[in-house]
């Protein structure tokens, strides 16, 4: 009988944030997929095993592009009406149009420039961090952190 996950596990365990929620070990202790009720009902499958998990990023027959999402594992999103990713975002994307904006920016992110970056990231960041304190507890973490910071280095780059 094939396991069932009853919701997406989402929960870290306390001091371990980088391990993966203890319904996922537990999912994969019984095999490399699961299934997974989705809210709206529709039956989906959850894949626990590394080398399935590969297979599966790279068939092209999976996609990455959210305006084909039909089925989300933690809300029904209905009748909703996703749209496709804007341009140059490009992580929501499949090839080849995905490769046509990875491919040039590749050779611009390599381990030793990231390194002769490091002094240069952590002064944008700490400048973020410290305008976000002077803003007060309302600052939105994405529109004054996740999404400036990036885009500066890229910038610098």
């Amino acid at each position: 009988m094939e396991h069932t996950v009853t919701t997406l596990p989402t929960a870290r365990q306390p001091g371990c944030p980088f391990d993966p929620p203890k319904e996922l070990i537990d999912a994969r202790e019984h095999g490399p997929i699961s299934r997974l009720p989705f809210p709206d009902g529709h039956q989906g499958r959850l894949i626990t095993g590394y080398d399935l998990v590969r297979s599966v990023l790279a068939d092209p027959r999976f996609s990455s592009r959210r305006e084909l999402m039909r089925h989300h594992p933690l809300a029904d999103l209905g009748e909703i009406e996703v749209p496709p990713a804007p341009p140059g975002e490009f992580l929501l994307m499949d090839e080849p149009q995905h490769g046509r904006y990875r491919k040039p920016l590749v050779g611009r992110f390599t381990v030793r420039r990231m390194r002769l970056l490091t002094e240069r990231v952590e002064q944008i960041t700490a400048e973020h961090l410290d305008a976000m304190e002077k803003a007060g507890p309302t600052a939105d973490l994405v529109t004054a952190f996740a999404k400036p910071i990036p885009s500066i280095v890229i910038c610098e780059l």
